[in-house]
């Protein structure tokens, strides 16, 4: 089964997470994305289709367990968006923030991680 990138776009406008992430050792900045959710089966295809991993969080009180994908490395997570930007309509300014990571200067970098931070702050309407 192959999963249409619109499908994934909306998939990862409400489960997924698309953000910068730090590396003190090496003090630099790189792109994340991540999708949560409770069916491994979709978990499993999107790892297939797209590459990354996913693993299964253990199993809360009254709660599924849940499976997080991953995607690296970096040029692997700049694919992926650029696939699924068209379609994307929440994390549409995320993933526009994300990819002009690629081509800019460090000093640049640090303001973007703030600026997603604000961008992905839990409540945002």
């Amino acid at each position: 089964m192959k999963l249409s990138l619109q499908y994934l776009a909306g998939f990862t406008d409400g489960e997924g997470c698309v953000t910068i992430g730090y590396n003190k050792t090496t003090k630099s900045y790189f792109p994340v994305v991540t999708i949560a959710n409770t069916n491994e089966l979709i978990m499993g295809i999107i790892a297939k289709q797209f590459g990354g991993r996913y693993y299964v969080r253990a199993k809360f009180k009254n709660r599924k367990p849940v499976c997080i994908w991953y995607l690296s490395p970096k040029e692997s997570v700049y694919k992926f968006l650029k696939k699924i930007h068209p379609y994307s309509i929440v994390k549409r300014d995320q993933i526009e923030t994300v990819l002009s990571l690629e081509h800019i200067k460090y000093s640049l970098k640090k303001k973007l991680k703030q600026d997603i931070h604000t961008l992905n702050k839990t409540g945002r309407v």
